[in-house]
């Protein structure tokens, strides 16, 4: 799995199927995905999205332009960028780099 791991992030930003990543370790796709989620507690997409989406926070606290990351982070296009991060994080995209921007509120 370490493997996998390290092509997933060499690769955050490319198109990564199943296929690829069970040749990386020269299983079939179906064992591959079985052992992948028994090692990590979740599935291969799930794994990549999360990657793509620290990968993001990062971009936006550098400063980057919101508009530069879904595609820099390996999104297709903004609305699927948008859906996953609100998802994951409860926040969308410029909600959340508003939130970061303000920094700790002052009591």
């Amino acid at each position: 799995i370490h493997t996998v791991a390290e092509y997933i992030n060499q690769h955050i930003n490319e198109h990564i199927t199943l296929d690829t990543l069970a040749s990386q370790v020269h299983l079939s796709k179906y064992h591959f995905a079985r052992l992948f989620k028994e090692t990590t507690r979740m599935t291969v997409r799930d794994y990549i999205i999360q990657k793509r989406l620290i990968l993001a926070c990062e971009m936006i606290w550098a400063g980057e332009p919101l508009k530069n990351i879904y595609n820099a982070c390996g999104f297709t296009d903004y609305s699927s960028f948008y859906r996953n991060f609100k998802s994951f994080y409860g926040l969308s995209p410029s909600e959340y780099k508003e939130f970061y921007d303000k920094g700790p509120a002052n009591d």
